[in-house]
């Protein structure tokens, strides 16, 4: 079974996709900041990530950093799913070697099909995927 850890403090964008991700059969787990997420990942092995960068408590970019400074999740796939459009944080997140970059409001059926590759872990590269 596939497990998908889902980070962003808008309880809407968590349940929309909770919902698109269960119906393709993906356990989904949501946590509300990076913080969070953290805690969750040190409980739990996760096949995927996707991340909000703007959180309270702790963002996404924080949270990557932790993530990339830890060998047992250098490999795990991030896709970035985020308002904060700024090439700035695309830039950063591309050298925290997220596997996609995607802003706010998301096409589903893109964001499915970006899912699937990530966790078959092809094409890599964000640069793949932004818009």
């Amino acid at each position: 079974m596939t497990h998908i850890l889902i980070v962003d403090d808008d309880p809407v964008i968590c349940l929309i996709l909770e919902r698109m991700l269960r119906m393709r059969d993906y356990q989904v787990v949501s946590a509300s900041d990076g913080e969070n997420a953290l805690k969750r990942l040190a409980e739990k092995a996760f096949d995927l990530i996707i991340t909000d960068l703007s959180m309270p408590n702790m963002d996404g970019l924080t949270m990557l950093q932790h993530l990339r400074s830890n060998a047992q999740f250098t490999n795990l796939p991030v896709i970035v799913l985020t308002a904060a459009s700024q090439t700035r944080y695309q830039q950063q997140a591309t050298q925290l070697g997220v596997f996609a970059f995607l802003t706010k409001p998301f096409n589903s059926v893109h964001l499915k099909q970006i899912v699937k590759h990530a966790l078959q872990k092809t094409p890599p590269g964000a640069r793949e995927y932004a818009i």
